[in-house]
């Protein structure tokens, strides 16, 4: 039998990037300090077990963004359609203006764009 490979050869991807959050908000929690974040995961599928949303927060705008940097992290089941999300983050700077960005990650470490 003879295999002949081309350049142009492209092998299935197993898990495409996850898609970014688009619909990240803040609602003021119940606690001083605390603040209740919301989303839904827009992928048009799902991603495996062992995902992760990664959350980055901060007083400073100019931050540098990063999930290496992120302060949160949310190992998931599998993460379908439009499911809804409800975190309280607490231990904040009460009475400062706060800034989150939020991630997504599949195995094997694909990263979706910031929120």
């Amino acid at each position: 039998m003879l295999l002949l490979l081309t350049s142009n050869l492209q092998l299935p991807t197993l898990f495409a990037q996850p898609e970014p959050i688009t619909n990240l908000s803040a609602l003021t929690a119940t606690q001083e300090g605390e603040i209740q974040l919301n989303w839904t995961y827009p992928y048009s599928g799902t991603l495996p077990n062992g995902s992760t949303y990664f959350i980055q927060y901060s007083t400073f705008s100019t931050v540098e963004w990063s999930t290496q940097a992120a302060q949160i992290e949310i190992s998931t089941e599998v993460l379908t359609t439009d499911l809804y999300q409800v975190l309280t983050v607490s231990g904040l700077q009460a009475g400062k203006e706060h800034y989150f960005r939020i991630w997504v990650s599949s195995p094997p470490g694909e990263f979706s764009q910031i929120s």
